[in-house]
């Protein structure tokens, strides 16, 4: 576990690490003790278990070993897999409908994702766990990443680009792989733990615990931008994304729900707020997965984003974990053979009520009389599913039909609740005819006859004063018609809190700077809830960083702030930075030349500008440094002193002069090197040659010249 996590820290980051990852030793002794038990078990219940649906689920793997966390693209599965006494990778084509083994090293590889032909997992075949991959087409391993002993782990992978949580650090950060450039980038810096990266596009999120909660984050590969999608106080955990919905499970609410954000529209909504726990989603498109706990068992459950419309996808009594899609196919690890297999299904041929379709086509699948293409009946239903409720039913077109309380659909003034006429007819369907027609039932001078348009109310008839009332007291059609003064819609009587101003009324949207109530709803600018989040009232906070080394000299350096660049320092040392988010944390990290990086977290204050002094010191040169040093010195000195011996060696000794000899007095040229020497010399003193020896074939006068 890093350094320097709180308890709150340790217990978040060891519970997504157990949630993700498989006791391995643990799970094989169990497993081989609770086998045959768990078989038998699951015969009996079937026995009893009578099924609720019509489903098209198959097995992929049917190894009596455990098979997890199945990831799918196109027509090809992966998942790791047991059957040889360690954990390696497989896949299946589901269209040949042939498995093939992946890896065969005897270390473990475990969590794969694909993208095309390419299937990338985590490795333990040395002493930490790496980043490896495979090419299917042309049957090729290869290594994206290792790091000595620290730990790269849960890989995702989209494109050319692959992701994963990464330890070399010391805490937990995202990095990147381009496999086009064989480049590797670092996406966070943040000190704190980032986990469980998930990418689509150039879009990568991962969950992030720099606010001493689990947030969601989000990174632009294009654009280098990192920003924070969530941020409740609550954790939001194991995201994923497809185009530009991004999911995540989120216990805000007490539980876990699944909650989702619309990165085109910047909107966070809630996708399912079950009180049992829905965790581990997933996305494709506009259908959403997770796995669900409700009735003593995990299920795979779904919801269709265009539609509303949430589905059960697994009713078996046993435990359906991880979902993940790819089109119309759904995969996921499955109990209910006493091992985990990976199963299977198609989301087009879901059918709860065997009417022979499924979600999201069929709007209703509870119920057998409601499908595309169905004969719409009078029954208060959308039969054919095509968004409409017993249309051609309506005979009269009063909006209603005989099954919704029309008494009589060939008479459009005939349907419940119509005004009673003096016309012999049922006209309000009650079962009573013209009843109340002739009589002043208010006894305000007028019948219905007469004009009044509510014979139960004194103050309404034809020629009323209008009074601020909500009624429409003259019978003209208008309601509190002359009391709208500043034409907003609303008046006094209705809740206009300043009929003077049309930015003024119920329900009007909240302005955070203009010393109005302008929804009425008693709260003014910042003390209005809908100006929480607002920048105003949010407000901002600056900068002035100023650097310097230990000696107190001002330094030129390069300012990142949350990790993005911020500029340099001027030759004061100094840098402002302005309009940063009031009661948020930055981190602050100089560097420069020569000197080790700094960081330093501050807390931004509303208005005020927060002198920040970041002291730098230079590198120094450690002892092993030194020493390394001071022997690649000592051998430069050996090597020079050899050969500087080598020379002298080398060098003539010159000669001792010699008596005179009766020789000639002019120079000669020595044979052997062409230098001119004395002729009294008997050596030369440039090559060493032997002078005397030479000449001994000739006379004293005839030494060559």
């Amino acid at each position: 576990m890093p350094k320097g996590l709180t308890t709150r820290e340790s217990e978040n980051l060891i519970y997504l690490l157990d949630t993700a990852k498989v006791d391995y030793n643990q799970r094989r002794d169990t497993m081989n003790l609770n086998m045959k038990a768990g078989v038998i078990v699951v015969m009996i219940l079937s026995l009893f278990v009578v099924p609720t649906r019509s489903t098209n689920e198959f097995p992929i793997t049917t190894n009596r070993s455990d098979q997890f966390h199945p990831k799918i693209y196109g027509d090809v599965v992966v998942w790791q897999d047991y059957r040889n006494g360690n954990w390696n990778i497989y896949g299946y084509n589901l269209v040949t409908r042939q498995e093939f083994q992946i890896t065969t090293n005897p270390g473990d590889q475990v969590f794969p994702a694909i993208y095309e032909d390419i299937v990338v997992w985590e490795d333990h075949r040395g002493n930490s766990w790496d980043i490896f991959g495979y090419n299917v087409s042309i049957n090729e391993e290869f290594q994206i990443v290792v790091v000595g002993f620290l730990d790269q782990r849960f890989p995702a992978i989209y494109g050319d680009i692959v992701v994963w949580h990464d330890m070399r650090n010391y805490n937990w950060d995202i990095y990147g792989y381009d496999l086009s450039t064989r480049k590797e980038f670092q996406i966070t810096v943040n000190k704190r733990d980032q986990l469980n990266p998930a990418i689509h596009g150039n879009i990568v999120v991962w969950q992030d615990w720099r606010d001493k909660n689990w947030d969601i984050y989000q990174y632009n590969v294009s654009t280098n931008q990192i920003l924070q999608i969530t941020i409740d106080k609550s954790d939001q955990h194991e995201p994923a994304i497809h185009g530009n919905i991004v999911v995540w499970s989120d216990n805000r609410n007490g539980n876990w729900d699944i909650y989702g954000y619309n990165i085109s529209t910047d909107q966070v909504f809630p996708i399912v707020t079950d009180t049992s726990d829905q965790i581990r989603p997933a996305v494709y498109g506009d259908i959403v997965l997770w796995q669900e706990f409700k009735d003593g068992n995990d299920d795979i459950y779904g919801y269709n984003l265009s539609t509303g419309k949430r589905f059960q996808i697994t009713t078996d009594k046993s435990n359906q974990h991880h979902p993940k899609i790819y089109g119309d196919t759904i995969v996921w690890h499955d109990l209910r053979n006493g091992n985990w297999d990976i199963y299977g299904c198609n989301l087009s041929a879901l059918d709860s009520d065997g009417d022979g379709y499924s979600p999201p086509q069929d709007c209703n699948d509870n119920d057998p009389t409601v499908y595309p293409g169905a004969q719409e009946v009078c029954d208060q239903k959308d039969n054919n599913c095509n968004g409409q409720i017993d249309e051609g039913f309506d005979k009269d077109g009063d909006g209603y039909t005989t099954c919704n309380g029309d008494c009589n659909d060939n008479d459009s003034s005939v349907y419940p609740g119509a005004p009673e006429l003096d016309d012999g007819k049922d006209n309000n369907c009650n079962g009573e005819v013209d009843e109340g027609i002739g009589e002043d039932n208010d006894n305000d001078g007028y019948t219905t006859q007469e004009g009044d348009c509510n014979d139960n109310d004194p103050t309404i008839y034809p020629g009323a004063q209008e009074v601020c009332d909500q009624k429409d007291n003259n019978c003209n059609g208008q309601i509190d018609e002359g009391f709208d003064k500043d034409g907003d819609g609303y008046t006094t009587c209705n809740g206009d809190c300043n009929d003077n101003d049309p930015s003024v009324y119920p329900g009007a949207p909240e302005v955070c700077d203009d010393s109005k109530d302008n929804d009425c709803d008693g709260y003014t600018d910042c003390s209005d809830s809908d100006c929480a989040t607002n920048s105003y009232c949010i407000g901002t906070g600056h900068l002035l960083i100023s650097v310097i080394d230990t000696e107190g000299t001002e330094l030129k350096a390069e300012v990142y702030v949350n990790g993005s660049y911020a500029g340099e320092t001027d030759a004061a040392g100094t840098l402002a930075v302005s309009n940063l988010e009031a009661g948020k944390e930055y981190t602050i990290r100089v560097e420069t030349q020569g000197y080790n990086p700094e960081e330093k977290t501050i807390e931004i204050e509303k208005d005020t500008t927060k002198q920040v002094e970041i002291q730098m010191t230079k590198i120094q040169v450690e002892n092993g440094g030194i020493l390394q040093l001071l022997i690649i010195l000592l051998l430069f000195i050996f090597i020079g002193v050899i050969l500087f011996i080598l020379k002298l060696k080398r060098k003539p000794k010159k000669a001792t002069p010699q008596p005179a000899r009766p020789r000639h007095t002019s120079q000669i040229h020595c044979p052997s090197c062409g230098n001119k020497v004395e002729r009294i010399w008997d050596s030369c003193p440039h090559c060493g040659c032997d002078l005397k020896e030479y000449t001994k074939i000739y006379d004293e006068g005839t030494r060559p010249y």
